[in-house]
């Protein structure tokens, strides 16, 4: 399929913004990114929305809740993507906003700890904390009675969602009833078609994910917490929910991840939304972005449901 009109006119404006490399600042790219953020309109309703703080490894981890529905409904503990290194709860909280009302659900958004400041493991303990925090006095402290516990991600983000559910399971918990990852990256060798394909003409190239790579890491050796793709045994871990796009260099690390699970026994809704690229959950002027809310609607509830 070809890309999609709105998505290729979409892709000549972010050339002047383009994913951070080793040729570019990442101080310069933040500042980019906080700029084209103060731009943005008036932000989506939502019922309630409240930045919170929670206990952490190193400190208090800043947080943004999110309610739209029954204090009982589903908890999305949601980590922004944006390679690990920016992104922050504002680029994300339109969409943090557009999902909790999607699905009536609460939503916890993680304002974890950015590299290379604050290289691995120091995002994935702040998520972890959270997790923890959700699964203990965090709920009373938001004012809920969540009846699943859902951990979700885009890009970076769902990368250290799937780590997440691989630690749960092997540190005895705490509870994850489902996995939501939107085109994560899950394996730092690089090496599938679609990096081959994808990964030069749009916007999130090769040589920026080999970067943003390196700036996580910083030197250390990715572990299955932060490389999921490395873990052998995925049948222990909770039904994911995993959306790709057609012309992201993620595309095949995500399918192939998604068909392992299902080998495994894990029942997995996968889908990729043609015509478009990575990021695209964050652009609600896409076609494919309600694509994307129309089938997360449908398969979250229905996943969960069973």
């Amino acid at each position: 399929m070809t890309i999609d009109a709105d998505v290729a006119a979409t892709l000549e404006m972010l050339k002047l913004a383009p994913v951070p490399g080793p040729e570019i600042e990442m101080a310069t790219f933040r500042a980019m990114m906080a700029a084209g953020n103060a731009a943005r309109g008036e932000p989506f309703s939502i019922t309630r929305v409240q930045d919170v703080r929670f206990p952490g490894m190193d400190g208090d981890v800043p947080a943004r809740f999110y309610a739209n529905g029954a204090p009982d409904a589903p908890l999305l503990l949601y980590f922004h993507g944006g390679g690990w290194s920016f992104c922050n709860l504002d680029t994300h909280d339109d969409f943090c906003r557009r999902l909790s009302a999607l699905l009536g659900w609460s939503l916890l958004s993680v304002d974890y700890r950015l590299a290379p400041e604050h290289p691995y493991p120091a995002a994935f303990d702040d998520c972890w904390s959270a997790l923890e925090w959700v699964n203990g006095d965090g709920t009373e402290a938001l004012g809920i009675t969540p009846t699943a516990i859902v951990v979700g991600g885009d890009s970076a983000g769902g990368n250290i969602a799937a780590g997440m559910c691989i630690a749960a399971i092997e540190r005895d918990g705490p509870r994850i009833d489902h996995q939501l990852l939107l085109y994560p990256a899950l394996d730092p060798r690089l090496q599938t078609e679609s990096i081959r394909t994808n990964g030069r003409d749009y916007y999130l190239t090769e040589g920026s994910l080999r970067h943003l790579w390196g700036l996580y890491l910083g030197g250390r050796d990715a572990d299955v917490y932060a490389a999921p793709a490395f873990h052998d045994d995925l049948s222990r871990l909770p039904p994911a929910t995993i959306v790709t796009a057609e012309y992201d260099p993620l595309r095949d690390e995500a399918r192939d991840y998604a068909a392992r699970l299902e080998a495994a026994g894990v029942p997995v809704a996968y889908r990729c939304i043609e015509g478009t690229i990575h990021g695209f959950a964050q652009m609600p002027n896409l076609a494919s972005q309600q694509k994307l809310m129309a089938f997360l609607k449908g398969e979250l509830t229905e996943l969960l449901i069973r």
